[in-house]
């Protein structure tokens, strides 16, 4: 290698060019156009000390270092720091080969130096074995150390072993390996790093909660919905899908109960845990502290990673729809948009409660009359409910085995196409009319008529009428087609005179009943606004997308802002020429020489650019294709956003089935049950454990009343028999005299 030229290299001069020339396997550098090296480029220890060198002599940037090298700037910083720490010796390339055997000898050789109380990175280091190996070794003889253990402490003394002072490994790990035989007798509940030392060896796949005694409790008031959810088999349908995370301290039974008492306590997102003290939520888990944000959102990208969340939503939807013992399925279906504010290329659609189209994510909802959730379906691009009603149909006949379905849903799916489809598909439907002919207000006949909790003066109107069918063709164009579709409307007159136009295909159903079910759509909208307020419904717990399908094609921003600029150019035309635009032709659009003359000239000169732009609008309009794929667009990862979804759901149903035993006991008539019971669930209190009793003590209320709602509340927790989930502790609730 060519030393450099310069006088004195520690004494750096003031540089203006740096340039490399390659040719024939050498590597020329200059220097202000004087050559300073001349690299052979196969002894790369010899080019990396030259990179080194030009770095600290002679001041050359490593970004300009590593452009020249062809190599990243963090290749040039770690060949800086091995020279610095190790010589020239630090920029060898370290010499691979094959993986270390662990047979007995090695075996021997590493516990001699562990006797010698080397640390487990020294042995790392020494037998080139990674950690978890070194760990797997002292695992191993778990057993003989144990032995040496149990002699130790009953006062008898081993012939064959060394004594505890003198053990294989240190003092520390002998405490953690002493109470893997007996955690429940032998582990702090406010000290787990014995379990957390499992975990980490592979020999855990959840921490088993434990309670420590303690007299003042935050949150212990949600104790009362972990025993609701133990008598439910959301735990048992959580095993059946995904079946275990893998070896973890917070596997996953710990992680969908953090979830579930997330919601439960009104933690809307799990940014929000950083607020929160992870030791007191702890003590409701039964572990030394909640799991960290990160945590989280790893469990929940391990979980979605498996595509399981339709399977788990479908097998606790079918426990749901059985618990409501309902006659016939009666379904509720509507479509919800998640506004994305994000910097990713996602669809847009039009939302609302923004009253504007934004970015945003369609998932399609299917609920019970009560506002039950049962089915949250993902749309990959924003389909409208013609295109997804098929999946929602598919997936609620698995959920309401052998009940004909019945669809309910608002007037944004309401059509005589989607009507047909449903009826091909072997189910029914109750809708709004969306394009109603208003009838004589004679044919109504005058009769007191109550429907879903409002009074009306005259009684619903039944008869049958004939809709034509109109279909989307290859264009997104509506197009008549011959077919046509017999339905039954139901017209109801209002006290203003106006009138609600009702279709539907049950004839089973008098019209006040018809009507009801439609009018309790509301239940729906109404869980939506709820569970916002409380769950944080459209948190995104994770940031991942996915790419569309390329099969799947939108509309062309371009040919629609084409066609908005060609309407605006027509409209101005028109008001040019006095014209209303709607009554403007073609014929006005193509004026003659002569029109232009009996102009003013203002005006003519004003139309002549624009008659012009017009002509030009047109042609790149017809040049423009109506729609393209959406390739490059990209979408929310759903699964990940469907199992938070599931958790959210579950919780407003144990929230639904605590309201409901609190409401015989409660005399309002406001409906504020939900309301009462959040307090309840925010209560302080206090654990104490009685053999396999796990009481929970609750603090009184703000009022003689709401103390006794929860005293009767805690009784009927306790006749239960709720046991909490992982456990054999049976839960007792009583409140503080």
């Amino acid at each position: 290698m060519k030393q450099p030229t310069f006088p004195d290299p520690y004494i750096p001069q003031v540089l203006k060019t740096f340039d490399t020339l390659e040719n024939d396997g050498t590597r020329l550098v200059f220097i202000n156009g004087v050559q300073v090296y001349c690299l052979e480029l196969a002894d790369e220890v010899s080019c990396r000390h030259a990179a080194v060198q030009l770095y600290l002599c002679w001041q050359i940037t490593q970004k300009e270092i590593a452009s020249a090298w062809k190599a990243t700037v963090r290749t040039i910083n770690s060949w800086v720091k091995n020279y610095r720490s190790k010589g020239v010796d630090g920029l060898k390339n370290k010499v691979q080969g094959p993986p270390v055997k662990i047979n007995s000898q090695l075996r021997e050789k590493l516990l001699k130096k562990r006797q010698e109380n080397w640390k487990v990175s020294e042995l790392c280091q020494h037998f080139s074995l990674s950690k978890s190996a070194v760990y797997r070794i002292l695992e191993e003889n778990r057993k003989d150390l144990g032995e040496l253990l149990i002699n130790t402490e009953g006062g008898s003394e081993s012939t064959d072993r060394q004594p505890v002072a003198d053990s294989v490994v240190s003092q520390e790990v002998l405490e953690k390996l002493a109470v893997l035989e007996e955690p429940h007798k032998k582990v702090d509940p406010m000290d787990r790093s014995a379990d957390r030392f499992r975990a980490q060896l592979g020999f855990l796949d959840d921490a088993v909660p434990i309670f420590a005694q303690n007299n003042h409790v935050e949150w212990a008031g949600a104790f009362l919905a972990v025993a609701m959810l133990s008598k439910s088999n959301f735990f048992e349908c959580v095993s059946k899908t995904f079946v275990t995370i893998g070896p973890a301290f917070y596997g996953l039974r710990n992680v969908f109960m953090s979830f579930f008492l997330m919601a439960i306590l009104r933690i809307k997102n799990p940014e929000q845990l950083n607020r929160r003290n992870p030791q007191k939520l702890g003590r409701i888990l039964g572990l030394d502290r909640s799991p960290s944000v990160k945590t989280l959102r790893r469990k929940i990208r391990i979980l979605a990673s498996r595509t399981q969340g339709v399977n788990l939503m479908n097998l606790l939807g079918q426990e749901r729809f059985e618990e409501a013992t309902l006659p016939d399925a009666i379904l509720y279906v509507d479509g919800h948009v998640q506004c994305y504010y994000g910097k990713r290329k996602l669809g847009k659609t039009f939302s609302t409660t923004r009253n504007r189209a934004l970015k945003a994510t369609t998932d399609y909802w299917v609920n019970l009359g009560d506002g039950t959730p049962l089915l949250c379906i993902p749309t990959e691009f924003n389909q409208s409910m013609s295109q997804i009603l098929p999946d929602i149909i598919r997936q609620a006949k698995k959920v309401c085995k052998n009940k004909r379905l019945t669809i309910v849903f608002d007037r944004a799916g309401a059509s005589a196409f989607v009507f047909e489809q449903i009826t091909r598909l072997g189910c029914d439907f109750i809708a709004y009319n969306k394009n109603p002919k208003a009838i004589d207000s004679s044919l109504f006949k005058k009769q007191k008529t109550r429907i879903n909790g409002k009074d009306y003066e005259y009684a619903p109107y039944d008869h049958r009428i004939e809709m034509a069918i109109y279909q989307k063709n290859s264009k997104g164009q509506y197009r008549k087609t011959r077919r046509c579709l017999n339905v039954r409307e139901i017209i109801i007159l209002r006290k203003d005179g106006g009138q609600t136009h009702l279709v539907t295909s049950r004839n089973d159903l008098d019209p006040v009943t018809v009507a009801s079910t439609l009018f309790n759509r509301w239940t729906q909208e109404n869980y939506f606004q709820y569970s916002k307020a409380t769950y944080d419904l459209d948190h995104v717990c994770v940031y991942k997308v996915n790419k569309i399908n390329p099969s799947i094609d939108h509309p062309n921003p371009e040919h629609v802002r084409l066609a908005k600029t060609l309407k605006t150019i027509r409209q101005r035309i028109g008001a040019i020429l006095g014209i209303a635009y709607e009554n403007l032709s073609e014929n006005d659009l193509s004026i003659s020489t002569n029109q232009f003359q009996k102009l003013s000239p203002k005006k003519a000169n004003e139309l002549k650019p624009l008659m012009s732009n017009l002509k030009k609008t047109r042609q790149v309009l017809e040049e423009t294709p109506q729609r393209e794929t959406a390739a490059e667009y990209e979408r929310l990862e759903p699964q990940s956003r469907m199992i938070c979804n599931i958790i959210k759901m579950t919780a407003y149903h144990i929230e639904g089935k605590l309201a409901a035993i609190l409401k015989h006991y409660w005399r309002g008539i406001n409906g504020n049950e939900r309301g009462i019971l959040d307090g309840f669930l925010q209560s302080t209190g206090a654990i104490k454990l009685k053999g396999q009793i796990l009481q929970i003590t609750l603090e009184k209320q703000a009022t003689p009343e709401r103390t006794q709602m929860l005293k009767r509340l805690c009784d009927d927790m306790t006749v239960s028999a709720a046991y909490y989930p992982g456990t054999n502790l049976r839960m007792t609730f009583k409140v503080r005299r």
